[in-house]
């Protein structure tokens, strides 16, 4: 009598702050489905995280590409805006680091809004603010709360949580799982 094989994504190798993180991005498109009368020509800029360690940078590339995939916006990314600026040498002037002087830069080089916001890592779950600010009248056209949590952590009906937990790993790197239920 053979026990069931047990097959796992790829993303269940990863720590659970990145399984976290790429849950929340996935929920990106549908978080901003509906969104109606919004600019379309955006960058993403200014994305807050407190967690130590985190890189804020490589988060908001990935943020990007959550947004380009919804096929609602153009985004025009953090370095080519940099770029965008130098040319019309606002950049040396500081406007990169106001949001106030960023919308004025903003007009001045095509884009129609950029998306601010916060990104909150807790142990299990990760919640991202997001806002669309309208570089026109500089007011927030657009603002969504996005929340996930650590997909490999999963509760289940009935008080019952099922969890994949290493138990061997390989001399190849690999990890040998098995599907845990726990019940509370």
């Amino acid at each position: 009598n053979e026990s069931p094989v047990l097959l796992v994504p790829a993303a269940f190798a990863s720590s659970p702050r990145e399984r976290m993180v790429a849950s929340l991005l996935a929920r990106v498109e549908e978080a901003l489905s509906g969104a109606e009368d919004v600019p379309s020509r955006v960058s993403v800029y200014g994305i807050e995280c407190a967690e130590p360690g985190f890189d804020v940078t490589s988060f908001q590339d990935r943020l990007s590409s959550a947004i380009i995939d919804t096929g609602m916006f153009r985004v025009v990314d953090r370095k080519s805006l940099a770029v965008l600026l130098e040319e019309q040498e606002l950049a040396l002037s500081g406007l990169v680091d106001d949001t106030g002087e960023m919308v004025q830069a903003g007009k001045l080089i095509g884009v129609q809004g950029f998306f601010f916001g916060t990104l909150e890592l807790g142990s299990d779950s990760a919640i991202l603010t997001l806002k669309l600010v309208d570089v026109e009248s500089g007011a927030i056209v657009l603002s969504r709360k996005i929340e996930a949590v650590d997909p490999a952590f999963v509760q289940l009906g009935g008080g019952v949580a099922y969890t994949f937990v290493p138990i061997d790993a390989g001399a190849d790197g690999s990890v040998d799982r098995v599907n845990h239920a726990v019940g509370f």
